[in-house]
């Protein structure tokens, strides 16, 4: 039983996180937070989010690197 109540637990940890990042990405400048989208949660590579996007590789990347700089502002918890 205690460690059903352990991965209960941890469900609900992991979901509560999963929120407050939800939250955060919707706060970010839309460039930032479709080019993080794309990488992060939508599987694409950089070619192919450069392909979908019309950006370059340079500027996709600068992008999610920026979009993550500014997550780490902007949640209140360590990721």
């Amino acid at each position: 039983m205690r460690c059903s109540e352990s991965n209960a637990e941890k469900v609900g940890e992991q979901s509560k996180l999963g929120g407050i990042v939800e939250q955060g990405v919707e706060l970010l400048s839309p460039s930032l937070r479709i080019a993080l989208q794309s990488r992060e949660t939508g599987g694409l590579s950089t070619q192919e989010a450069v392909e979908v996007l019309s950006f370059t590789k340079g500027a996709l990347k600068g992008r999610v690197q920026r979009a993550r700089a500014r997550l780490t502002l902007l949640l209140p918890i360590e990721i």
